[in-house]
């Protein structure tokens, strides 16, 4: 609301609080649980929902002016702003980065293959992010990506033999609940508009 200026419906303030309720509840149940972790997590959140925030508000902006710019070029220019940022950052893991590329034991194929696999898995998650931010809404791409958390939770208990305590399900249920929630309030919200259109 305060960078866009868009308000939100009942049905989607409660989704969202629902989500947010089940992270709580999830963090609290983890049974590993660790400050730090969520200190720097909390930030982080924070950080890239204004990261789709501010995309999508850039692209609007343009957009207004009578510039189309399709995800790519969103990509394009998110990637050129934050190598502008976490450039400067590297330099702190350059002598790591180095010992790894001295070492004897690495397998180039391997390691070749791993950091090409990472690229490409890396910008389609990034193309896809942005397609959707600009396509919906970065509420929607945040939803997105909370169903993601849910599905990746459901298979590690499927395939992995992973746990959850009760607490821990609670917030999963909340989570799941929330995004379901959500769907169904934008599904009613988009037929309202069909129909009286």
């Amino acid at each position: 609301y305060l960078i866009r200026g868009e308000t939100f419906t009942i049905g989607t303030l409660l989704s969202v609080g629902l989500i947010a309720a089940g992270a709580v509840a999830t963090g609290w149940g983890d049974l590993d649980f660790d400050w730090i972790g969520y200190v720097v997590a909390f930030p982080a959140g924070l950080m890239n929902a204004a990261y789709l925030v501010l995309s999508r508000r850039a692209h609007d902006k343009i957009s207004g002016i009578g510039i189309t710019l399709t995800p790519v070029d969103m990509l394009f220019y998110t990637a050129f702003f934050n190598l502008v940022i976490f450039a400067p950052l590297t330099l702190w893991e350059i002598e790591s980065v180095a010992n790894f590329l001295q070492s004897e034991s690495i397998e180039w194929g391997i390691a070749g293959g791993a950091l090409v696999g990472y690229i490409v898995m890396g910008a389609f998650l990034n193309y896809a992010t942005m397609w959707c931010t600009t396509a919906n809404s970065p509420l929607a791409t945040g939803i997105t990506g909370n169903f993601k958390g849910i599905f990746s939770t459901w298979i590690g208990f499927a395939f992995f033999g992973s746990s959850l305590t009760s607490t821990g399900w609670l917030g999963l249920l909340l989570n799941t609940g929330g995004g379901v929630l959500y769907c169904c309030d934008e599904a009613r919200r988009e037929f309202k508009t069909k129909r009286s259109s």
